[in-house]
């Protein structure tokens, strides 16, 4: 993990005018994090229960991590995962938070295809913006069946046709109120802690 990301305040400057932005990174270093975390770098997409989310509106240690991580360059990177893992921080009383090493954590959050030899066969449509793969129809057929609650990432622009798909086929489920097809998944998965 590049420690460097929370060992140094970074600054966020946007122009409202101009409508653009961009990070200032300083040379001030930060505290170590409160109340003796250990910093695990993880998702920025995942999926709480109420109860977690609940205790992470009311929690101190929760939200003294929230406010430490502010000026940190990725805190959405490393604010939910620090949270859970409860493996290099068992002293967090934290609902549903995972036992096990983090490294080793399942996730069904989100489905992404990154430009790496080990993501090789998630782009069918072979576009990659930021080394993250755009889906395209050809990745349809493998994304209808994935466990993932969210695919990163689609754009309408690029791939209308696979958008508007992906679209009609969230919008049958309801209708027809199929709902959620692995329901039994994902109730195994929250009774591991996962």
């Amino acid at each position: 993990m590049d420690r460097g990301r929370f060992k140094k305040r970074y600054y966020t400057y946007i122009d409202l005018r101009n409508k653009s932005g961009y990070i200032i990174h300083s040379n001030d270093h930060k505290d170590p994090p409160p109340h003796g975390l250990k910093i695990t770098k993880g998702n920025a997409y995942n999926v709480f229960s109420r109860k977690f989310v609940e205790w992470a509106l009311k929690d101190r240690i929760a939200r003294d991590l929230l406010a430490w991580v502010q000026d940190t360059l990725t805190p959405d990177e490393h604010y939910w995962a620090t949270l859970n893992n409860l493996f290099s921080n068992p002293s967090l009383k934290t609902p549903g938070g995972y036992k096990g090493h983090p490294d080793k954590r399942p996730s069904f959050g989100r489905y992404i295809g990154w430009s790496s030899p080990v993501h090789k066969d998630r782009c069918k449509a072979g576009r990659y913006i930021h080394n993250i793969c755009t889906f395209g129809v050809l990745d349809l057929p493998v994304l209808w069946k994935r466990n993932e609650i969210i695919a990163n990432k689609f754009d309408i622009q690029y791939d209308p046709i696979a958008y508007k798909c992906m679209e009609e086929l969230i919008l049958n489920n309801s209708v027809e109120k199929r709902g959620v097809s692995r329901r039994p998944l994902y109730r195994r998965i929250a009774q591991l802690g996962v």
